[in-house]
């Protein structure tokens, strides 16, 4: 077994090198139980044949926000998506659960747990999807962002509005006004 502080990867001479710093390694004798101990300093693993592109794949997942922001791949703006989505999403997700919320705290009622798990559910699901059409070029990403996310907020905020009895308010104070 080998542990180390530190790691990287290496492309040398078309072969993949693992350099690691600061570790040791233990080896084990399993006939005997016996093992034995070393520490070291740097160590140089062969992992085996270089790809034979120049260029290393790096996914889009691993790029930073940044580099997304600047890149019009499809792949890279279907992250930039998804990464923006993650953050409307948090908002929207409190939004429902408040909507979902029971007021009457002595009804013994879980139904409104069960459709914010519902609406989790699907929601994360419709963001999965609007990533990967984002991704494949179906969808624009502002597009996706907005019938994603703007259609859910403007459902939960709807839902909002409709459970806390606003709009009875609205129309008892046109009632008022008009001497009903």
């Amino acid at each position: 077994m080998v542990n180390a502080n530190e790691g990287s990867v290496e492309i040398s001479q078309g072969m993949r090198f693992l350099n690691l710093r600061n570790g040791e390694r233990i080896e084990t004798n399993f006939v005997d139980g016996s093992y034995s101990r070393s520490q070291f300093e740097s160590a140089r693993i062969l992992l085996g044949d270089a790809p034979v592109t120049d260029k290393i794949f790096q996914r889009s997942s691993g790029k930073s926000t940044w580099v997304l922001f600047k890149s019009n791949l499809p792949q890279d703006r279907g992250e930039l998506a998804w990464r923006i989505g993650s953050i409307w999403s948090c908002l929207n997700l409190v939004i429902i659960g408040l909507s979902f919320a029971t007021p009457q705290v002595r009804r013994a009622n879980s139904w409104g747990i069960v459709w914010a798990l519902l609406a989790f559910i699907v929601y994360f699901n419709t963001m999965s999807l609007s990533q990967n059409w984002v991704a494949a070029g179906k969808l624009s990403m502002p597009y996706a962002l907005l019938g994603t996310h703007g259609v859910i907020m403007l459902g939960a905020m709807s839902l909002l509005y409709w459970r806390d009895g606003s709009w009875r308010k609205i129309g008892l104070a046109a009632l008022h006004k008009e001497g009903r």
